[in-house]
């Protein structure tokens, strides 16, 4: 049995003799409370055991890609969710690095970077590229985005896409530090993905 499932059946026990010797209703929200707790817990664990199997977006794998490689490889998850897509050419791609055909098309810009933040020349490059070609602009890092780089996409309405959230990419639930835009890439690729997680789900049931 889950090591887990023995912690709640031992915290429930002690909650029960509690209950019995002390302020009932106090105890009943506290165990409500811990209860909808653990079962999220382990809601999100089997969401990422099951991202694991899909292996989306694998966190060791992006640690030894560089730029380049790391476009590759992004074009190729999509795929692997049925997500069309179309890496540009590296000369005059405007500033956009992928094209993402979904709920809505997107022209995308890639920033692999390990700890530097994303400025603000990236959310210019991909307003002005992913506008030429009549898409919707987003960059998407394995970082995280500067102060300046974060007010000019709200401003302009860039899609921003974090390391923190390829890392919850698989939480519907996960509340994201730049959801100025909610219903544009990252939930496209997460609807898509949450399907593939329960595809495999169901397989293996």
């Amino acid at each position: 049995m889950d090591p887990i499932i023995y912690i709640i059946i031992g915290f429930f026990v002690l909650l029960g003799v509690m209950w019995l010797i002390t302020q009932p209703l106090f105890w009943f929200g506290a165990a409500t409370v811990v209860l909808i707790v653990v079962s999220l817990l382990i809601r999100n664990r089997r969401a990422s055991q099951l991202r694991a199997r899909v292996q989306f977006m694998d966190s060791e794998v992006l640690a030894t890609l560089d730029g380049y490689a790391f476009e590759t490889y992004f074009s190729k998850q999509l795929g692997n969710l049925g997500i069309r897509n179309l890496l540009t050419k590296k000369a005059g791609d405007f500033g956009v690095d992928i094209f993402v055909f979904a709920s809505q098309n997107y022209g995308v810009q890639l920033k692999h970077y390990s700890t530097s933040s994303v400025g603000v020349g990236a959310i210019q490059e991909v307003y002005s590229g992913a506008h030429y070609y009549g898409y919707s602009p987003v960059v998407l890092t394995t970082s995280c985005f500067s102060k300046q780089a974060v007010r000019m996409a709200e401003k302009l309405g860039v899609e921003l896409i974090d390391g923190m959230d390829i890392e919850h990419w698989h939480i519907r639930s996960y509340s994201r530090k730049h959801n100025h835009i909610p219903n544009g890439l990252y939930r496209d690729v997460q609807e898509r993905l949450i399907v593939k997680m329960e595809d495999v789900y169901m397989a293996e049931a």
